[in-house]
């Protein structure tokens, strides 16, 4: 404790460097009131390791070995520095000193200052840091971290269920729920989802029940059209290109460069129209998913055929599968070559708009109007 070593400071460098310096400034105020000023270690007859006698020549030698980088060394070492009586003068300095490791974030710095945390939490001792960031970023790096310093998962529960808020961050949380069904040899485990983003303007913060109003069927909405070539079945590697060539060329509500629009959407989702990429993919999904790559222009303002597809997409029930019952559907005749299509004319397009409003007006009460939001769900790990 004479002589403190501290990190040398390289904000040059970019990365911490293992140098360190020695402070003497105060030495002679520190050294009045301690009666231990250096430490002696007997070293092994193999020669290969110290033993560290004292609390303080533990922590003394903890500190070198951290500023050193020497990660598993440290973790090893953090079972000697702890204490159940109070702190000698020394012991309390050397502890102070552990503040200027909060500064590394290597991933086995990070296990190693929660393995300090963990054998102090029955002390008087306060680690002069936070368990709960230390637990995220090991959480988040525990990929990176060395087998010398994982931490045992009865000692990372203890950890979850005594010093960490588990509560602020989903990964902590899904951790923890990992720990206790690894530990019950259970199949299941709950898992937590991050929260959603607030987005201005998101396809799903819009609520739009423009599809059970009467007036899309008015002298002026007749003069609404689609474009619309009916693109071929495909699956595997097929539809992946056909989709790739969709979202590089833009799509649209009312067609776009493919002529794809409102139609195809409806197609798929009705399950007249099979795109999928891997056979037990269903095509609603895909078609749900592309909707948001529209332009904002085509999502945002109240639409009649808009609000059709949010419903479909939100409702999956209402489309497909028995509970589907009369949902009006494309004609299988409908021919596949371009057209573009009014609403006020004799087509698909404007039979489709005629069916689909009675028939999501009667089914009024089974709709959903906002995205599902679950938190938690049941998972197989």
């Amino acid at each position: 404790p004479a002589c403190l070593p501290r990190r040398r400071y390289a904000p040059a460098w970019g990365h911490l460097t293992t140098r360190v310096v020695v402070n003497h400034a105060a030495d002679h105020a520190r050294l009045r009131g301690m009666s231990v000023r250096q430490y002696v270690y007997p070293v092994h007859v193999s020669g290969t390791f110290l033993f560290s006698p004292t609390l303080g020549s533990a922590l003394q030698l903890l500190l070198l070995r951290f500023l050193s980088r020497q990660y598993a060394e440290v973790f090893r070492l953090a079972d000697c520095c702890v204490s159940d009586a109070n702190l000698a003068a020394d012991e309390a300095l050397l502890f102070q000193q552990l503040r200027q490791l909060a500064d590394d974030v290597a991933p086995d710095a990070h296990a190693c200052r929660l393995k300090l945390s963990l054998v102090t939490a029955t002390s008087d001792l306060a680690c002069p840091w936070d368990p709960t960031v230390e637990a995220l970023q090991y959480v988040s790096k525990l990929d990176q971290v060395s087998a010398a310093c994982r931490l045992p998962p009865d000692h990372e529960m203890q950890l979850y269920n005594t010093l960490v808020d588990t509560s602020l961050n989903y990964k902590l949380a899904n951790r923890m729920q990992y720990l206790r069904a690894h530990g019950e040899c259970s199949g299941l485990m709950l898992v937590a989802y991050p929260a959603r983003p607030a987005l201005d303007g998101g396809f799903d913060g819009v609520v739009d029940q423009a599809c059970l109003s009467a007036d899309h069927d008015s002298f002026l909405a007749k003069f609404d059209n689609v474009t619309y070539r009916r693109p071929p079945d495909a699956s595997g590697s097929a539809a992946v290109s056909l989709v790739l060539r969709w979202l590089g060329r833009g799509m649209r509500l009312k067609g776009g460069p493919d002529d794809l629009g409102f139609l195809f959407f409806y197609e798929m989702m009705t399950g007249t129209l099979n795109v999928r990429v891997l056979p037990t993919d269903a095509p609603h999904n895909l078609a749900a998913l592309l909707l948001r790559f529209l332009p904002p222009r085509d999502v945002q303002p109240p639409s009649f055929l808009m609000s059709v597809l949010r419903v479909l997409a939100r409702n999956p029930d209402l489309c497909l599968g028995y509970a589907a019952g009369d949902c009006p559907r494309v004609a299988a005749e409908a021919p596949s070559m371009f057209k573009l299509m009014f609403k006020g004319m004799d087509n698909p397009f404007s039979r489709v708009c005629k069916e689909v409003q009675p028939f999501l007006a009667r089914r009024r009460q089974q709709i959903s109007w906002h995205a599902p939001d679950h938190t938690l769900r049941a998972h197989l790990p």
